[in-house]
């Protein structure tokens, strides 16, 4: 298994240490010693101190170049500034990005100490490029772990699982290798009765409201709400109306 960073942090430190307490030795100077080892551990607390939680990961290893397109999330194949909630500390401003195909949040850390990939059983959830992603944790609840784009978060919560795909396609000389989303209708899920449940049209959706079936096909048709093409919005939509309605 890999070094988790902060293991690999400590023992730079203490290389540090040790390359100090030589040096002291060679001047014969305990003052100077002393004043490096205090600057010494100001800095490391200073600087890695408080951001201790986020260092537990592991090394990100990058995909073969030859692979055409990118594996993260929007197609941004660049680092961007979002944040995370991780070991049940909330970090802001974090350079990141997710990782859609391995389904994993990598983190960039100062001074060369990145990528690196959280453990993701530690991740709670996350904001990046104007998504809110959660971890579901629990295979019984209907849906196989991982993170999921939070498309709505009251009690009826309304997920999307967003997914690429690595091809492998034949070509004249060789074979060529690229990632492509994977765009599945049945990605979408609703919670209801602590179970997510799939929905991939209006009528599914209605169905499992089915106990304001009524209610919801007026609210529908007076606010215009369009399935077909405004999918997530109408999913959102839709059950915020029914935990109005059942609250």
């Amino acid at each position: 298994m890999p070094k988790t960073l902060i293991t690999k942090l400590i023992s730079c430190f203490v290389l540090l240490l040790i390359c100090k307490t030589a040096l002291a030795q060679l001047n014969n100077d305990t003052s100077i010693y002393n004043q490096g080892l205090i600057n010494l551990v100001n800095q490391f607390n200073n600087n890695i101190g408080q951001a201790a939680k986020i260092y537990n990961g592991f090394v990100y290893t990058n995909y073969d170049s030859g692979i055409q397109g990118n594996p993260y999330l929007d197609e941004l194949n660049s680092w961007q500034t979002g944040s995370v909630d991780y070991d049940g500390q909330v970090f802001e401003g974090v350079s990141m990005q997710y990782d859609i195909y391995a389904d994993q949040v990598i983190v960039s850390l100062a001074d060369n100490l990145g990528p690196m990939r959280l453990i993701s059983d530690k991740v709670t959830g996350f904001d990046l490029h104007h998504h809110h992603f959660v971890r579901i944790a629990s295979s019984d609840l209907g849906v196989k772990s991982g993170f999921f784009d939070q498309l709505y978060g009251g009690r009826s919560q309304v997920v999307n699982k967003i997914a690429k795909a690595l091809i492998a396609s034949s070509g004249q000389s060789r074979t060529e290798r690229y990632f492509q989303p994977v765009q599945d209708y049945h990605q979408y899920f609703i919670m209801k009765d602590k179970h997510y449940h799939h929905v991939d049209e209006l009528g599914s959706v209605l169905n499992l409201f089915k106990d304001k079936k009524k209610e919801l096909k007026k609210y529908i048709k007076d606010n215009n709400i369009q399935f077909n093409g405004l999918r997530e919005y109408g999913l959102a939509a839709i059950a915020a109306e029914y935990d109005r309605l059942t609250k």
